[in-house]
């Protein structure tokens, strides 16, 4: 089965209010890219069939959302997703906390 992961991507986090949007994510190439206003993730990632693990590190400016008990500072994190239509959906870690994403593709890279 060939999965499409490639291209621009709106990405949400279940918080405690419900889903969340976190920003907008560029995957490609075995990159995976995702910024917003307080907050960016640069990392790598790789699909087997319809699953996507996402290894990346997300950086927190002022006045970000606390995650993973962090507020500032760096965050080392696993996401595990399955990718069907245009949508993934799954968890991710640091290691100590587990929260639920989702993404939404939402285009091709120019």
């Amino acid at each position: 089965m060939s999965v499409e992961v490639e291209g621009m991507w709106l990405m949400e986090l279940l918080g405690r209010d419900g889903w969340e949007a976190i920003g907008t994510a560029f995957i490609e190439g075995g990159r995976y890219l995702r910024g917003s206003s307080n907050a960016c993730t640069v990392g790598t990632y790789r699909v087997d069939g319809d699953t996507i693990t996402i290894e990346a590190t997300t950086s927190l400016f002022e006045g970000a959302r606390t995650i993973y008990g962090r507020s500032s500072g760096q965050v080392q994190i696993k996401y595990e997703a399955k990718i069907q239509d245009g949508a993934l959906e799954g968890g991710a870690s640091d290691g100590e906390y587990t929260t639920r994403f989702r993404g939404r593709r939402v285009g091709d890279l120019p």
